[in-house]
This record gives structure tokens, sequence and C-alpha cells, in this order.
């Protein structure tokens, strides 16, 4: 079984500590090479609601509803 990033990054934050940091830098890593990825996007909105980025996990959550409007994950 290959890990992919996001599942990397999913680990890391549920870790806690500084490993939420670690988790932050990756997802933003992933992001930074492909704005589209779908679930890196849904991995950092969720991380940003968590940390009371509320308006940009929203933001990024229409997103990826107006991508993929179909998505249970998403819903």
């Amino acid at each position: 079984m290959v890990l992919s990033q996001v599942d990397i990054v999913r680990v890391l934050y549920l870790m806690g500590g500084s490993h939420k940091d670690t988790a932050a830098g990756l997802i933003m890593n992933v992001l930074r090479s492909n704005d589209h990825h779908q679930s890196g996007l849904i991995v950092y909105a969720k991380m940003a609601s968590e940390r009371g980025m509320v308006r940009d996990a929203v933001q990024v959550l229409i997103r990826v509803l107006i991508r993929a409007p179909d998505d249970q994950e998403i819903r």
C-alpha cells in the first residue's frame, strides 16, 4: 500500500501538536503543484475550518463543489 501526500497530511494532522504545522506545510506544497487537487483542497478546507479560517474553508469548498457537484465527501 502506497500513501499519497494527502494521506500523509491527514495522518500528520490527526497526530496533532507540531505535526499539524508539518501537515499544513505539506498540503500547501500539494496545492502549489496542483491548485485543482480535489482531495488536497478538501483536506485544506477541513484544516482551515478547524483553525478558525472559516471564510477560506467555505471558499475552497465552493470551488470544489462547482467542479464535482455529486461528490459525497464534499457534501
